[in-house]
């Protein structure tokens, strides 16, 4: 998915003091970055980087420090398509991405109960997640044997 604004979980080099401006790296690309924190110990952030990047969950990702270019944090993409800062409170977003920490049952678990009545399409769950198709089914059908979601669908 391409996005500016994704959440993330970071763990900061020691000695690294997190700040709100940062340099965001990921392959070849060095992007200007703005770094909120959800919580006091910014282990759960919301980025936005200067212009679109494609992400996925569990994409990995550095921060450097813009001024000295040395290794702020490691992170990892939790939600490449986060809203937009306040549309939720912290604490319901960190819950949120507590989820997306897990592995990808968790995670399709997490999409599926964040969509609700309205459900998840297989489109969403692809843009958010680049796993095959059949992997996506495996782990909705035990899922679903496990009692945690109901698939429905229409043709």
């Amino acid at each position: 998915m391409n996005t500016q604004r994704f959440d993330a979980r970071l763990d900061f080099e020691k000695g690294a003091d997190p700040e709100p401006r940062a340099r965001f790296v990921r392959g070849g690309q060095r992007l200007g970055a703005e770094v909120r924190p959800y919580v006091p110990t910014w282990c759960f952030v919301q980025i936005t980087i200067d212009r679109p990047s494609k992400l996925c969950w569990g994409d990995n990702l550095v921060l450097i420090d813009p001024e000295n270019q040395g290794v702020r944090a490691r992170g990892t993409v939790l939600d490449p398509d986060a809203p937009q800062p306040g549309r939720s409170t912290k604490a319901r977003r960190t819950e949120f991405l507590q989820t997306l920490v897990g592995g990808e049952k968790e995670m399709l678990l997490t999409l599926t109960e964040s969509k609700g009545i309205q459900g998840l399409t297989e489109d969403e769950i692809e843009g958010f997640a680049p796993f095959s198709r059949k992997d996506r089914h495996r782990w909705a059908q035990d899922l679903e044997a496990e009692g945690r979601i109901k698939i429905l669908t229409f043709e």
